[in-house]
C-alpha cells in the first residue's frame, strides 16, 4: 500500500468514521478503521451493529488493505498540516505516515476478520432527498425509548407503502413523521442510536438509496454508504391511541411561544417528577408547574380555541419539549378529549401522541 492524500481531506474521513467505532469494542475491529485501496481509497468503521465506508480520490501508488487504530490514527492525521504520504509495509504491518517534516509508524492488525461493507443490497431502492430523510429520523427518533429493558422500543420503525414514514413508540409518547411523495415495498425496525451519528454526516441536497433485506438496511448517497442490523419482532400497534380530530378539545397555538412557556414550567416541573399543567379557559391557556421545596410558576398564551371549551390536562414537560423543538411550523393543532386520554400534537407531516398523567386533587 503506498498513496498520497490532502490532510483536510483524510480528517474530514476519519471525523465521519470515528462516529461509528465502539466504546466497548467487543472485537479488536471495532476500535480500528479499515483501509481499502484499490482504485479509490477507502475508509470503513464498524461497530457491530451498524457500518460506514466512503471512498475518496487519492493519489495511488500501489493497493493494499489494512486495520488502524481508528483513535489513535485521527490524533496523528490532525496533528500533520500538509499532504499525507502513506507506506504499509505489509510484512510488519507498520503504516508509516509522512508529511513535511513529520512522519509516524503505526501499528497495525490484519483485516482478515473484518465483517463484510454493504454498499448495497438486492433490490430496488427507495430514494429520498436528503433534507426530508433527515427531518423525518430527526423528529421520529425523539418517541424512541431508551429503556434497553424494552430492545425493540429502542428501534424506530420504517414503514415505506404508500407513503415514507417512520415511528417511535416508547410507552409514554408515539412520535410519527412521513412523507406522502415516497413508496415503496420496505418495512424494517433500526436502533435509534444507530440513526443519530448518521444524521451528522449526511450532506444536505443531496439524494440517499435505501435498500432493505430480512437482516440488514443500507443508507447509500454520492460515495459513502452506511449499513444497519434490523431489529427482529413485531413491532407493536398503538393506532388505537391516536386521538380522532373531532374530540372535544381543539387549539391551534404558535409553536415557539408555547415551546418558550413549557420551557419555562420545566424550571419547577423538573423537582415534581416533570409535571405540567395545561389549563384551557376558552381561548387562554395556562401553563402552571409546582415545586414543594421550591415554588410554582404560570404563563398564559391567547390561543384559537376551535371549539370554545374548558379542561385540563397534566404532562410531562419534558415529553412536550422533545416533542415541539423538532416542529418545522409556525403553529401547531393540539387535541385531547378529557384529562385522562391521549392529547395528540399535530403538525405538517408530523405527530406526536402524549399520554397524561393523572391530575392530583391539589391541581
Amino acid at each position: 500500500m503506498k498513496l498520497a492524500i490532502e490532510q483536510k481531506q483524510l480528517n474530514n474521513l476519519l471525523s465521519e468514521a470515528l462516529k461509528f467505532i465502539s466504546n466497548k469494542p467487543m472485537f479488536a475491529y471495532q476500535s480500528y478503521v479499515l483501509l481499502n485501496i484499490d482504485e479509490k481509497l477507502s475508509i470503513s468503521a464498524d461497530n457491530g451493529n451498524t457500518g460506514y465506508s466512503s471512498r475518496v480520490e487519492a493519489d495511488i501508488v500501489f493497493s493494499g488493505k489494512v486495520l488502524v487504530p481508528a483513535r489513535r490514527f485521527s490524533e496523528i492525521a490532525k496533528a500533520f498540516s500538509s499532504s499525507i504520504d502513506f507506506n504499509l509495509n505489509e510484512k510488519n504491518l507498520k503504516l508509516k505516515l509522512k508529511s513535511g517534516n513529520k512522519q509516524a509508524r503505526i501499528n497495525c492488525i490484519s483485516p482478515a476478520d473484518y465483517p463484510t461493507i454493504y454498499h448495497a443490497l438486492d433490490g430496488d431502492p427507495v430514494s429520498i432527498l436528503s433534507n426530508e430523510l433527515k427531518r423525518i429520523v430527526g423528529q421520529a427518533i425523539t418517541g424512541v425509548a431508551t429503556d434497553e429493558s424494552r430492545p425493540l422500543l429502542t428501534g424506530c420503525l420504517f414503514t415505506i407503502g404508500n407513503d415514507f414514514r417512520a415511528q417511535g413508540v416508547d410507552g409514554f409518547k408515539m412520535v410519527t413523521s412521513w412523507n406522502d411523495d415516497i413508496s415503496g415495498s420496505q418495512q424494517f425496525i433500526i436502533p435509534g442510536y444507530g440513526l443519530i451519528p448518521v444524521l451528522n454526516i449526511i450532506p444536505d441536497d443531496t439524494t440517499v438509496d435505501i435498500y432493505s433485506s430480512p437482516d440488514k438496511v443500507v443508507f447509500r448517497w454520492d460515495n459513502t454508504s452506511v449499513s444497519f442490523s434490523v431489529l427482529s419482532g413485531t413491532f407493536p400497534d398503538v393506532s388505537q391511541i391516536v386521538p380522532a380530530e373531532d374530540v372535544k378539545n381543539h387549539i391551534k397555538i404558535d409553536t415557539s411561544l408555547l415551546l418558550d412557556a413549557i420551557r419555562f414550567n420545566a424550571i419547577f416541573a423538573s423537582d415534581n417528577n416533570n409535571r405540567v399543567k395545561l389549563a384551557l379557559n376558552n381561548n387562554m391557556l395556562s401553563c402552571s408547574s409546582f415545586s414543594q421545596e421550591n415554588g410554582e410558576n404560570n404563563i398564559d398564551l391567547e390561543v384559537e380555541n376551535q371549539n370554545n371549551t374548558e379542561d385540563i390536562i397534566v404532562l410531562n414537560s419534558q415529553y412536550l419539549i422533545d416533542c415541539l423543538k423538532v416542529v418545522e411550523t409556525d403553529k401547531v393543532d393540539i387535541y385531547w378529549d378529557e384529562p385522562t386520554k391521549p392529547l395528540l400534537v399535530k403538525s405538517d407531516n408530523f405527530n406526536t401522541v402524549l399520554m397524561p398523567m393523572y391530575v392530583r386533587g391539589d391541581e
